[in-house]
This record gives C-alpha cells, structure tokens and sequence, in this order.
C-alpha cells in the first residue's frame, strides 16, 4: 500500500470522530485536496516508489499557495477612514 491510500484510510478513521471543530472539517477538505494533488503529481511522475514525500510537500505548497493568492483576491478592499 502506497501512501497515499494510508492517508485516505486515516481520514476515513478520523472522519467517524464525532463533535468535531468546524476548523478540523476545513482542515480534513485542505488534506484531500492535498492528497489528490500530491497523487496526481506522484502518477505524472511515473508512480516512483519512495518519493511519497517530496510529492506531498510540493502539492502542500501549491494547494496553501492558491488558497492564500485566493483570499487575497477575494478579500474585501480595505475601509478608507475620512480625514
């Protein structure tokens, strides 16, 4: 079993966890997105074996990269105080 299907089985055991923090529920969707990149990434690659890591981090750093250039772009324009 590669990695990535562990990870996917430790979500799975982490997602029956009851009353969880809606901030862990964001953090369990940032992971499979995450997941599915780093997969992706692994396959364009070759499926090489032992480099599971170096694929995650790299899809860590794009994934946490669009999501900042995200609410970056989205975020409201800041308020002008008159003066």
């Amino acid at each position: 079993m590669h990695v990535f299907a562990f990870l996917a089985s430790e979500e799975n055991r982490a997602c029956c966890n009851q009353g969880r923090a809606m901030g862990q529920i964001d953090e369990l969707g940032l992971e499979d997105r995450i997941r599915k990149r780093a997969h992706a990434l692994w396959e364009q690659a070759g499926q090489p074996q032992g480099r599971e890591d170096e694929f995650w981090h790299q899809a860590e750093h794009e994934i946490r990269e669009i999501e900042q250039l995200h609410d970056e772009a989205t975020a409201p324009p800041p308020t002008m105080l008159p003066g």
